[in-house]
């Protein structure tokens, strides 16, 4: 499977989520590194 096809998949997945319809949704966890480099360019 291709990397497009891997983040079609998870998207599909979350919205499916989302919408109630898989209570099996994993979110991809963020590296601590990620996460902290977000909050210091404070994108959210």
């Amino acid at each position: 499977m291709s990397n497009a096809e891997t983040l079609n998949q998870y998207i599909k997945e979350l919205f499916d989520y989302w919408n109630g319809e898989n209570d099996d949704f994993e979110p991809i966890p963020i590296p601590k590194e990620v996460d902290d480099e977000m909050q210091r360019d404070s994108f959210y």
